[in-house]
Protein backbone atom coordinates (compact mmCIF):
# COMPACT_ATOMS: atom_id res chain seq x y z
CA UNK A 1 0.00 0.00 0.00
CA UNK A 2 1.40 3.40 -1.01
CA UNK A 3 -0.19 6.08 1.16
CA UNK A 4 1.37 9.16 -0.36
CA UNK A 5 0.11 11.97 1.86
CA UNK A 6 -3.28 10.37 2.48
CA UNK A 7 -4.22 8.71 5.75
CA UNK A 8 -5.19 5.07 6.16
CA UNK A 9 -7.87 4.31 8.75
CA UNK A 10 -8.35 0.67 9.70
CA UNK A 11 -11.87 0.28 11.07
CA UNK A 12 -11.90 -3.44 11.74
CA UNK A 13 -14.27 -5.24 14.08
CA UNK A 14 -12.85 -8.64 13.13
CA UNK A 15 -9.19 -9.60 13.35
CA UNK A 16 -7.36 -8.64 10.14
CA UNK A 17 -3.84 -9.36 8.89
CA UNK A 18 -1.79 -7.64 6.17
CA UNK A 19 1.59 -9.00 5.07
CA UNK A 20 2.42 -6.37 2.45
CA UNK A 21 4.42 -3.17 2.74
CA UNK A 22 2.95 0.20 3.73
CA UNK A 23 4.84 3.36 2.76
CA UNK A 24 4.19 7.08 2.55
CA UNK A 25 3.93 10.17 4.71
CA UNK A 26 0.23 9.70 5.43
CA UNK A 27 -0.97 8.64 8.86
CA UNK A 28 -2.04 5.17 9.99
CA UNK A 29 -5.05 5.20 12.30
CA UNK A 30 -6.24 2.00 13.97
CA UNK A 31 -9.89 2.03 15.07
CA UNK A 32 -12.34 -0.78 15.77
CA UNK A 33 -12.27 -3.28 18.62
CA UNK A 34 -10.31 -6.09 16.94
CA UNK A 35 -6.66 -6.66 16.01
CA UNK A 36 -4.83 -5.43 12.93
CA UNK A 37 -1.68 -7.52 12.40
CA UNK A 38 1.05 -6.09 10.15
CA UNK A 39 3.82 -8.52 9.21
CA UNK A 40 5.33 -6.80 6.18
CA UNK A 41 8.90 -5.54 6.55
CA UNK A 42 10.13 -1.94 6.28
CA UNK A 43 6.77 -0.24 6.83
CA UNK A 44 7.15 3.55 6.99
CA UNK A 45 4.27 5.96 7.65
CA UNK A 46 3.43 9.36 9.09
CA UNK A 47 1.82 9.48 12.51
CA UNK A 48 0.52 6.22 13.98
CA UNK A 49 -2.51 6.35 16.27
CA UNK A 50 -4.07 3.35 17.96
CA UNK A 51 -7.49 4.65 18.94
CA UNK A 52 -9.02 1.27 19.77
CA UNK A 53 -8.34 -2.45 19.50
CA UNK A 54 -4.87 -3.91 18.97
CA UNK A 55 -2.20 -2.84 16.49
CA UNK A 56 -0.11 -6.00 16.34
CA UNK A 57 3.33 -5.61 14.75
CA UNK A 58 4.72 -8.97 13.68
CA UNK A 59 7.34 -7.87 11.16
CA UNK A 60 11.02 -8.74 11.18
CA UNK A 61 12.65 -5.38 11.75
CA UNK A 62 11.57 -1.78 12.23
CA UNK A 63 8.24 -0.07 11.74
CA UNK A 64 9.04 3.63 11.20
CA UNK A 65 6.59 6.39 12.10
CA UNK A 66 6.73 10.13 12.76
CA UNK A 67 4.91 9.69 16.08
CA UNK A 68 3.16 6.97 18.07
CA UNK A 69 -0.02 7.36 20.11
CA UNK A 70 -1.75 4.53 21.97
CA UNK A 71 -5.04 5.69 23.44
CA UNK A 72 -6.62 4.52 26.69
CA UNK A 73 -8.17 1.10 26.16
CA UNK A 74 -6.09 0.40 23.05
CA UNK A 75 -3.00 -1.83 22.65
CA UNK A 76 0.22 -1.75 20.67
CA UNK A 77 1.67 -5.27 20.53
CA UNK A 78 5.22 -6.05 19.36
CA UNK A 79 6.41 -9.58 18.61
CA UNK A 80 9.99 -10.69 19.36
CA UNK A 81 11.42 -9.50 16.03
CA UNK A 82 9.40 -6.28 15.80
CA UNK A 83 10.56 -2.78 16.71
CA UNK A 84 9.14 0.72 16.36
CA UNK A 85 11.17 3.82 15.56
CA UNK A 86 9.27 7.05 16.19
CA UNK A 87 11.03 10.10 14.76
CA UNK A 88 8.97 12.23 17.11
CA UNK A 89 7.17 11.49 20.36
CA UNK A 90 5.55 8.34 21.70
CA UNK A 91 2.47 8.79 23.88
CA UNK A 92 1.28 5.60 25.58
CA UNK A 93 -1.97 5.97 27.49
CA UNK A 94 -3.14 2.39 26.86
CA UNK A 95 -1.27 -0.91 26.78
CA UNK A 96 2.17 -1.75 25.41
CA UNK A 97 2.52 -5.52 24.96
CA UNK A 98 6.05 -6.71 24.15
CA UNK A 99 7.56 -10.13 23.53
CA UNK A 100 11.23 -10.27 24.52
CA UNK A 101 13.91 -12.47 23.02
CA UNK A 102 14.65 -10.47 19.89
CA UNK A 103 16.33 -7.15 19.16
CA UNK A 104 15.90 -4.30 21.66
CA UNK A 105 14.96 -1.59 22.39
CA UNK A 106 11.42 -2.40 21.32
CA UNK A 107 10.57 1.28 20.83
CA UNK A 108 12.93 4.14 20.04
CA UNK A 109 11.54 7.68 20.13
CA UNK A 110 12.61 11.30 20.47
CA UNK A 111 10.60 11.55 23.69
CA UNK A 112 7.83 9.60 25.41
CA UNK A 113 4.90 10.10 27.73
CA UNK A 114 3.54 7.24 29.85
CA UNK A 115 0.04 7.90 31.15
CA UNK A 116 -0.97 7.02 34.69
CA UNK A 117 -3.41 4.43 33.34
CA UNK A 118 -0.94 2.87 30.92
CA UNK A 119 0.16 -0.77 31.19
CA UNK A 120 3.27 -2.69 30.19
CA UNK A 121 2.66 -6.37 29.47
CA UNK A 122 5.82 -8.46 29.06
CA UNK A 123 6.30 -12.00 27.82
CA UNK A 124 9.61 -13.83 27.59
CA UNK A 125 11.32 -12.09 30.50
CA UNK A 126 14.42 -14.09 31.49
CA UNK A 127 15.91 -12.89 34.76
CA UNK A 128 19.49 -13.56 35.75
CA UNK A 129 19.93 -16.91 37.50
CA UNK A 130 22.07 -15.47 40.28
CA UNK A 131 23.43 -17.54 43.14
CA UNK A 132 25.66 -14.72 44.44
CA UNK A 133 25.84 -10.94 44.12
CA UNK A 134 28.69 -11.07 41.58
CA UNK A 135 26.40 -12.88 39.14
CA UNK A 136 24.40 -9.68 38.72
CA UNK A 137 26.29 -7.98 35.90
CA UNK A 138 23.98 -4.97 35.64
CA UNK A 139 22.75 -5.87 32.15
CA UNK A 140 19.17 -4.74 31.51
CA UNK A 141 16.71 -5.19 28.65
CA UNK A 142 15.63 -1.82 27.28
CA UNK A 143 11.98 -1.67 26.23
CA UNK A 144 11.74 2.06 25.49
CA UNK A 145 14.70 4.27 24.52
CA UNK A 146 14.43 8.03 24.00
CA UNK A 147 16.73 10.90 23.12
CA UNK A 148 15.06 13.61 25.18
CA UNK A 149 13.46 11.74 28.05
CA UNK A 150 10.38 9.96 29.35
CA UNK A 151 7.60 11.66 31.29
CA UNK A 152 5.44 9.60 33.65
CA UNK A 153 5.50 5.87 34.32
CA UNK A 154 3.48 2.79 33.50
CA UNK A 155 0.53 2.40 35.84
CA UNK A 156 0.98 -1.38 35.90
CA UNK A 157 3.65 -3.83 34.78
CA UNK A 158 2.98 -7.56 34.34
CA UNK A 159 5.21 -10.42 33.24
CA UNK A 160 8.32 -9.48 35.23
CA UNK A 161 8.69 -12.58 37.35
CA UNK A 162 9.98 -12.64 40.91
CA UNK A 163 13.53 -13.63 41.78
CA UNK A 164 12.46 -16.15 44.44
CA UNK A 165 15.33 -15.12 46.72
CA UNK A 166 15.86 -12.31 49.21
CA UNK A 167 19.24 -10.95 48.05
CA UNK A 168 18.22 -9.56 44.67
CA UNK A 169 15.04 -8.52 42.91
CA UNK A 170 13.73 -8.15 39.36
CA UNK A 171 12.27 -4.82 38.34
CA UNK A 172 10.97 -2.56 35.59
CA UNK A 173 11.98 1.07 35.86
CA UNK A 174 13.14 4.33 34.34
CA UNK A 175 16.86 4.92 34.07
CA UNK A 176 18.49 7.50 36.34
CA UNK A 177 18.67 10.01 33.47
CA UNK A 178 15.03 9.40 32.59
CA UNK A 179 15.78 8.46 28.99
CA UNK A 180 15.01 4.74 28.92
CA UNK A 181 12.73 2.18 30.50
CA UNK A 182 14.20 -1.25 31.12
CA UNK A 183 13.79 -4.61 32.82
CA UNK A 184 16.44 -6.38 34.82
CA UNK A 185 17.79 -7.71 38.11
CA UNK A 186 19.45 -5.77 40.89
CA UNK A 187 21.15 -6.53 44.20
CA UNK A 188 20.73 -3.21 45.98
CA UNK A 189 17.19 -1.93 46.72
CA UNK A 190 16.04 0.92 44.52
CA UNK A 191 12.84 2.56 45.63
CA UNK A 192 12.27 4.09 42.19
CA UNK A 193 11.80 0.67 40.59
CA UNK A 194 9.17 -2.00 40.71
CA UNK A 195 10.56 -4.89 42.76
CA UNK A 196 9.35 -8.48 42.59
Amino acid sequence: ITLGTGSLTSLNNTDTAFSGKITGTGDLIKTGASALTLSGNANSVGATTVEAGNLHLAQNGTYTTTSLTVNTGATAQLDQSAQITSVGAADIEGTLNVALGGTTPKITADSATLGSGSALEVSGFSPVAATKASDLNGARTVVLQTTNGITGDFGTVTGVTGSGVDYYFNDAKLSADGKNYSLGSEFHPDRSGRRV
